[in-house]
């Protein structure tokens, strides 16, 4: 029903009594009313709000400007004035007429909740996803923000037990910890003539053996609270050992395993090994004497490479122990004071310390003096610094050669090493497993190397409802095996190859398991159009196996150096449910293949949450991970540390042994899928040899924050080698004045490769806004002589080229000021004549560190990086290195034998190669540097003659290189043409000036 309200502006009074004939030419200069329009500053307001009405009629002069308004329902009530009241949730219309004319015009309201949950703007939405790691079921927003829902982060309806006790009636056996007697401890250990908890426990996992062998089921009950094990007693890595039980529950009653030590000879928790069937429950492991601490800065000194804490009290313990049994220090990562996160740019230093000195104050507290063998920054009194005096030294639980093995409702404190370890187990189910800082504790670590850590699994392995924190390495790392050498093949009828173990080992391999070959410089496959080889029978070998396969092996001659990865028996990964925060190294390393990784939480991981790769480098994990699943997860301010942090909060890649990206599609169907991804370091996400895969329904809200590895990577997303990439209905939000460049081909990805669709907000393709700047090279008026010596360039019309960057290697801009005193350039030219491109060079560097020709890039050297082609400014030169001029090459003083010179295979057009003899480089030492001078003939590089002789630029990066400065805690430095981050920009052409050759 309709309701009027009468809004009279004039009121005019008229009756035929009070008419005269005076009043004629009145009534002709009526101005009727011939238009109105409706407004508001605002389309919605919230129940009890209220919103001013705008009404414009026309003309201006209108006489009678009488309106009524009327609503389509009650949702709001509007007064005489035009004010809106709101009442209910829903939709309005109000219409508004005249009355003169009956003129109408309306407008549509929408009433939203007051609930401050609901109908948030897009900052109040962020702000409240932000807040902690569990799902926000109850918050709505005013438009779909990238999000199809709220279901992000770890969903707390579902935090329940999912395996759960059994009833005493359910199994055969029913072993009491604290029933055992004397008499059964002294059936193992026959010296023992005193009851404790460790032959107590012990005993009883050895009665379980006896009982589970009689094909029992038996449960094993801990006693409430406090259980003090002697670990020391124990002739094993770990305090207890479960060996060949088959159908045991260990149940707890909030029952902690507290192990003991002696003279800091770390133990394990648990050995678990050649077991089936065995359950764990309610219970906490800590040890009393923990091998990490936490002080606060209170000296330092840069200098003397020195800096002093002061020991929180709770770890006199430790201190006292190491007065007694010194360790070595192995870790130092320094922590914000407030938040108790990892800091960004603390010092972070694994085995670099020449000794540490304790002294005992007065008031009982102790200080730890530490001399590092590297250089240091000087934190501000106050930071606090984890210290560790472990790595790897004793695992927390292990487990090995197992079937059906389940933790749930575990608690870990503190570990000697990493703390669970599982490997060639098949189904390991952890359900609300806590890697967890003790409450109330100063604690900053809890693990001192990673928290899980799985090799060679198979069937299910789950982690669910689970909390990891404050970790020292990898909150997971997953890999089902390493690469082997092939070491030689044979196709046609034969259809054999031998391959040898390289560093770790597979699962045994058997007939009808799949391999796969790919080049170890490359990545490129040698594979059937199935994607693998079917092993048709095995012989193992001494260094590894000699395979017979079903499938023809073709042009096996032209495969080059390669190695095979294993690709049956892979596990499948459940990652769903948890929260892995306040840890400074990498949150998820995956190297399976079909893992889901689903409603977690990823916050504070300093080095970046998820890392998907497959490396053929030092660490030479095989296993290629397809069909990765990232759904519904929350990554909140993550991929901040340095030095090398992930080049993506989401980072997917597969490199081979020269760190060469793999070519398009070497790892493929990733779904990256609702997620939450705000105030991240470097890029939101980075994909490397990708394809076939989708980002979709996302919100990316103030991403690439800190930008620790420089601005390359102040994009959303960096595809390099990619392929069949597509993006919809993601969402991009951005506050922050730092040029956010959305999505960045590099490689071999064109645009084409990536569909932005139209669904998507805000999110579009970098754009070269800096190229870099065209200069004019002069032609020479004099002839040059390569001799090492620059006198004959005075007057010679040379072009001076300017030094634009200068970084370190882990991507720290630095100044020429700061490095004068021992780094400095002095000249830098350049010039051309009809037989080739010159250039000299006159380097300050009081301590000359040249590497071999194999590992330059290490070293003292001047680089050149130049091409021809210059419309692929995002590229690698790796890419196109064959389509034209393009070469690499270094030149340092002490190569000699090699002419001074060396030619990068990488990024060099083979052609060159082939004839470097025509190089010409020379070099004069100093007892101060170095002078240098080169010259690219042109009988070498006729495309360069050619791009000059047609008026076209040629693109080129020089850059001059001082080694690491350990003494002075300064990483490799490089300056160069091109702009900071230096290493990033001198391989591609978007950032090199553009040289002209006049």
């Amino acid at each position: 029903m309709k309701k009027g309200v009468l809004l009279t502006l004039s009121l005019f009074l008229i009756t035929p009594n009070l008419m005269s004939c005076g009043e004629t030419s009145s009534q002709e200069n009526v101005i009727n009313v011939e238009s109105v329009s409706l407004s508001s500053a605002s389309q919605s307001l919230k129940v009890g709000e209220q919103l001013q009405l705008v009404v414009s009629i026309l003309p201006l002069n209108a006489t009678n400007k009488n309106v009524t308004y009327s609503t389509s329902n009650d949702n709001v009530i509007v007064s005489s004035s035009g004010l809106v009241t709101a009442q209910k949730v829903g939709t309005v219309t109000i219409e508004v007429k005249t009355e003169d004319g009956n003129k109408t015009s309306s407008i549509s309201l929408e009433v939203q909740d007051n609930d401050p949950n609901k109908n948030l703007s897009i900052g109040d939405y962020a702000n409240k996803l932000s807040e902690s790691p569990y799902a926000n079921l109850d918050i709505t927003s005013k438009e779909k923000y990238g999000l199809e829902n709220n279901n992000v982060g770890v969903n707390q309806n579902v935090i329940v037990e999912k395996y759960g006790k059994i009833n005493d009636d359910q199994v055969d056996e029913i072993i009491v910890v604290n029933d055992i007697s004397l008499q059964q401890v002294q059936q193992y250990f026959s010296s023992c003539t005193e009851l404790n908890n460790y032959y107590k426990l012990q005993t009883s996992f050895y009665l379980a053996k006896e009982k589970n062998d009689a094909n029992k089921v038996v449960k094993i009950k801990l006693p409430t609270g406090k259980i003090d094990v002697e670990a020391y007693l124990s002739k094993d890595t770990s305090a207890l050992s479960l060996d060949g039980l088959n159908g045991t529950y260990v149940e707890g009653d909030n029952s902690i395993i507290n192990i003991l030590i002696q003279n800091l000879n770390y133990k394990g928790y648990l050995t678990i090994t050649n077991c089936e069937n065995i359950y764990f429950n309610d219970m906490t492991f800590q040890a009393e004497i923990p091998s990490s601490l936490t002080g606060k800065i209170i000296e330092g000194n840069t200098e003397t490479k020195t800096l002093k804490v002061e020991v929180d009290q709770e770890f006199n313990p430790l201190v006292k122990e190491l007065l007694l049994n010194k360790k070595s220090l192995r870790s130092w990562v320094e922590f914000g004071q407030i938040n108790k996160t990892p800091l960004e740019g603390g010092n972070f230093l694994v085995d670099s310390f020449k000794e540490y000195t304790i002294s005992e104050q007065t008031n009982g507290n102790y200080q730890i003096e530490v001399t590092f063998s590297t250089g240091i920054s000087r934190p501000r009194n106050g930071t606090l610094v984890a210290l560790q005096f472990s790595q790897y030294d004793a695992r927390g639980a292990s487990i090995s050669s197992s079937n059906n093995i389940y933790f749930e409702n575990i608690t870990m404190h503190n570990a000697y090493g990493m703390a669970l370890v599982a490997s060639s187990t098949s189904n390991l189910y952890l359900n609300r497993f806590n890697l967890s800082i003790k409450e109330n504790s100063a604690s900053l670590m809890t693990a001192t190397a990673d928290a899980l850590h799985f090799e060679k699994m198979s069937g299910n392995v789950e982690v669910t409802n689970s909390i990891i924190e404050n970790s020292h390495d990898d909150a997971l790392n997953i890999k089902h095996g390493y690469w082997y050498k092939l070491v030689s093949a044979e196709g046609g009828s034969a259809k054999t190859m031998t391959v040898n173990k390289i560093t770790g080992t597979v699962l045994e391999p058997k007939v009808g398991d799949k391999i796969a070959i790919y080049n170890e410089d490359t990545f490129e496959g040698h594979n059937p159009t199935n994607g693998y080889y079917t092993i048709d029978s095995v012989e193992k070998t001494s260094a590894g196996y000699v395979f017979k396969v079903k499938e023809r092996m073709s042009n096996v001659n032209s495969w080059g150096n390669c190695r095979v990865t294993f690709l049956s028996n892979t596990p499948k990964l459940t990652f769903t449910n948890n929260i892995i925060r306040n840890k400074r190294n990498r949150g998820l390393l995956i190297q399976v293949p079909d893992a889901v990784i689903e409603n977690n939480a990823f916050m504070n991981v300093g080095h970046g949450s998820i890392q998907v790769a497959s490396a053929m480098d030092q660490y030479n994990e095989a296993t290629l991970a397809q069909n990765v699943t990232i759904k519904n997860n929350k990554f909140i301010n993550n991929c901040y540390i340095k030095p090398e942090p992930l080049y993506g909060d989401i980072s997917i890649f597969a490199i081979s042994s020269n760190a060469s990206v793999a070519p398009k599609s070497t790892l493929y169907g990733a779904t990256i899928e609702n997620n939450f991804i705000s105030r991240n370091g470097n890029a939101a996400l980075s994909f490397r040899g990708v394809g076939s895969s989708t980002i979709s329904d996302n919100l990316f809200y103030d991403c690439s924050y800190t930008q620790p590895s420089g601005d390359k990577f102040n994009t959303l997303l960096q595809a390099v080698n990619c392929e069949n990439i597509e993006l919809k209905d993601n969402y991009n939000y951005y506050t922050l004045n730092k040029n956010l460049s959305g999505i960045s081909p590099e490689g071999n990805t064109s645009e084409s490769d990536i569909n932005i669709d139209k669904s998507n907000y805000n999110i579009s393709f970098k754009t070269n806004s800096e190229a870099g700047p065209k200069v004019e090279v002069s032609k020479l008026n004099k002839q040059i002589t390569i001799d090492g010596d620059l006198s004959d360039w005075n007057d010679s019309n040379a072009t001076n080229i300017d030094i634009i960057g200068i970084s370190d290697a882990e991507g720290s801009q630095r100044t020429s000021d700061e490095l004068a005193n021992h780094f400095k350039l002095n000249k830098l030219v350049m010039s051309y004549d009809d037989n080739g491109i010159y250039f000299g060079f006159d380097v300050y560097d009081n301590k000359i560190d040249v590497r071999t020709i194999n590992d330059f890039w290490l070293g003292d050297c001047v680089e050149l990086f130049m091409s021809t082609i210059t419309d692929m400014p995002n590229a690698d030169m790796q890419v196109y290195k064959q389509e034209g001029g393009v070469l690499q090459a270094a030149f340092a003083p002490t190569w000699e034998r090699n002419g001074y010179f060396t030619f990068s295979e990488v990024r060099t057009n083979s052609k060159y190669i082939e004839n470097q003899a025509l190089m010409q480089a020379n070099f004069t030492t100093k007892s101060d540097g170095y002078v240098g001078e080169f010259m690219i003939p042109f009988t070498l590089a006729p495309e360069f003659k050619e791009a000059i002789d047609n008026n076209k630029t040629i693109d080129i990066a020089i850059v001059i290189a001082d080694a690491e400065r350990n003494d002075m805690g300064l990483k490799r430095v490089q300056m160069g043409n091109i702009p900071h981050f230096v290493e990033d920009y001198k391989t591609k052409t978007a950032r090199m000036p553009q040289y002209l050759f006049k």
